[in-house]
């Protein structure tokens, strides 16, 4: 069942490396100001598609964790996490399958079973192969 479901799987992780045209000084001014960053915002709704923070860690390693809506019938929420840099007033950071394996997922406000954890993460590892791996620059100002 979960599989006709995850055909948009690699719209919505898209979402968060989608380029915005301006930038800001410090990209990360908002983050470090506690701001999350919502990607395809729903203003009536006043929903995101995905919604990711970053953390600053003492040695200078930033984190980006997210949420995102893989689904929203049923509601397939992926958590996830990766490292990033900023560089040229970019956020960037691969995505690669140890952070795939790393996801939790929940459907519909639960946690996902073991085995549609695993049919999940499958579909991930596949739509994605051509996105794990390499940089996915952000460029986004709204927050």
């Amino acid at each position: 069942m979960l599989l006709r479901v995850l055909g948009g799987i690699a719209l919505a992780l898209g979402l968060l490396a989608a380029p915005a045209a301006a930038q800001t000084a410090d990209v990360l001014a908002p983050a470090r100001a506690g701001q999350l960053q919502c990607f395809e915002p729903n203003v009536t709704a006043k929903t995101c598609q995905s919604l990711g923070g970053y953390t600053f860690q003492a040695n200078g390693v930033i984190d980006n964790p997210a949420q995102v809506l893989i689904s929203p019938s049923p509601a397939i929420v992926m958590r996830i996490s990766n490292p990033v840099t900023v560089r040229n007033g970019a956020i960037c950071g691969p995505l690669t399958a140890a952070d795939i394996a790393r996801a939790t997922f929940t459907v519909d406000g639960a946690p996902a079973s073991e085995s549609d954890t695993t049919e999940i993460r499958s579909s991930l590892t596949q739509q994605l192969a051509t996105v794990r791996s390499r940089e996915l620059p952000d460029t986004h100002v709204r927050w």
